[in-house]
This record gives C-alpha cells, sequence and structure tokens, in this order.
C-alpha cells in the first residue's frame, strides 16, 4: 500500500480487526464496540455511496456530540470525500 492510498478509515479497520469486541464508544447509557461502530459506518457509507458521494466531494456533517458523529466521519473517510464539520 503506498502513502496516496492510504487514509484513516484504512488504520480504522486494522483497529476493527484488532480488537472487535473492546468498546470502541460510551455515550450516556450507550455503548458500541469497534466491530458495530464500523457496521454502522460501513452501512451509512453505502448509503452515501448509492447517493453519488465519492472521492474528491464534500459531506457535510452537522450532528452533535455522540455516536453518530463518528459513524458520519468514519463512513465519510471509507469513501474518500471530505467530511466537513
Amino acid at each position: 500500500m503506498t502513502a496516496s492510498s492510504f487514509n484513516l478509515a484504512d488504520l480504522w479497520e486494522s483497529v476493527v480487526d484488532a480488537v472487535p469486541d473492546r468498546v470502541a464508544v460510551i455515550c450516556e447509557d450507550r455503548r458500541l464496540t469497534f466491530a458495530r461502530l464500523d457496521e454502522r459506518a460501513t452501512r451509512l457509507a453505502h448509503w452515501m455511496q448509492a447517493k453519488g458521494v465519492g472521492p474528491g466531494d464534500h459531506v457535510g456533517c452537522y450532528l452533535l456530540n455522540g455516536p453518530e458523529y463518528l459513524e458520519t466521519a468514519f463512513a465519510a473517510y471509507k469513501l474518500r470525500p471530505c467530511p466537513s464539520t
């Protein structure tokens, strides 16, 4: 893998592969493991891709702090657009 093809999503997925059942996010009474958070981000990435989002596009993220914010950011990293927060 070259430096230009490596992105944050690759690093994230390496962590998911290494510790899938470890808790990644705690928000009030919700706990998401790395695997669950990745699954939700991947589903959102597929939805965004079906809507035409791809590399170089801009994705607006207007969210409160919480698991959904991370899911959206990781979904965007998977597709390689530019998340705008």
